[in-house]
């Protein structure tokens, strides 16, 4: 049934010169709504990129996702002049103007057929301030599409998400396949390149061979929000450790060290054991892996320590494999 909502985690690559930020190889996190014409699919995939945001940390001090809508822009590109033949190379010019001073953004626009007076006022409709001024610059004609960009404003912020979000008409994607409400997330600072982005790609799947129908999604890669997390403190600490390292406490133990990690992997406990005969240098290998608790094997039993308060209970190896959750807390 439709829309169809999915996600996908795939490993990409791309011809790159390497720098911070944008590597040959990384991972993207992809989001698409398939089968809707709607403008709440939008809502839900920019909800769904603010509400990951929250989750992994990030509040709206540390990025803002900045909503742009290409009909409107188009419409404003037309009204100074601009013919459907050279759409697509003047909306490149437009998305290029935040990297740009006013001077070279004021060349290429004259390169694609805007003078300055149509330079002024793209200018105006892209600083906007607010939806009034942008449905002032376009007119009537473009109605819909300034009601429809409105809606999905409200209802990110009914959704909670309305605090990460901010008109910005200067997003336009650089993409010719977008067709609606596009959007972009950089870290509040500006340092970054951008985090993620999207929109509405209604004419995409046709190109390619599909149906026409309407889809919106997004892709985040992992490099600049690895940067923004680690800067923000918030990058989670990957190398896992495990819940207990067995080692020897005793000569001629390694036949119940074998008995106690098979037993206790098979209970779902993390496991790691040592072969070093050196009961010290075996628990600071321990605590190298980060373990929880120190199982340390001997003839008669076990000994169950914390490492991180250092307590200690002795137990029989039947009862340790037999309740491992007693003691694994």
């Amino acid at each position: 049934p439709r829309p169809i909502k999915w996600f996908s985690i795939p490993r990409l690559f791309r011809a790159e010169n390497p720098q911070r930020g944008r590597f040959r190889e990384f991972l993207q996190w992809n989001i698409d709504v398939i089968g809707s014409d709607d403008v709440q699919a939008d809502v839900e995939c920019i909800f769904t990129c603010a509400d990951f945001l929250r989750e992994v940390g990030l509040t709206p001090d540390d990025v803002v996702i900045r909503i742009g809508a290409r009909p409107l822009t188009m419409a404003m590109l037309r009204s100074v002049g601009v013919g459907e033949d050279g759409m697509d190379k003047a909306l490149a010019v437009l998305d290029k103007r935040p990297k740009v001073d006013e001077e070279r953004f004021a060349a290429m626009a004259a390169d694609v057929g805007i003078g300055a007076d149509g330079v002024e006022a793209v200018c105006r409709f892209q600083d906007a301030a607010d939806l009034d001024e942008v449905a002032a610059a376009v007119g009537e004609s473009a109605g819909e599409d300034v009601q429809k960009l409105k809606i999905a404003l409200e209802h990110l912020d009914l959704m909670g998400a309305g605090d990460y979000c901010r008109l910005d008409m200067r997003i336009v994607r650089g993409l010719a396949y977008y067709t609606g409400i596009v959007y972009e997330v950089f870290d509040a600072a500006e340092d970054l390149r951008a985090v993620a982005g999207g929109g509405r790609y209604d004419n995409l799947l046709e190109v390619l061979g599909g149906p026409k129908i309407g889809a919106t999604g997004f892709g985040m890669g992992d490099p600049v929000l690895s940067i923004l997390l680690a800067e923000k403190g918030k990058l989670p600490d990957f190398a896992a450790g495990v819940d207990c390292f067995v080692v020897a406490g005793g000569d001629d133990v390694s036949e119940q060290m074998l008995q106690v990690v098979g037993g206790l992997r098979r209970a779902g406990v993390a496991t790691d054991y040592s072969s070093k005969r050196n009961l010290g240098k075996a628990l600071k290998e321990a605590n190298r892996r980060k373990a929880r608790y120190a199982v340390i094997v001997r003839t008669d039993g076990v000994a169950v320590k914390s490492l991180q308060t250092g307590d200690q209970v002795d137990v029989p190896i039947e009862e340790l494999l037999e309740n491992p959750a007693k003691y694994f807390k």
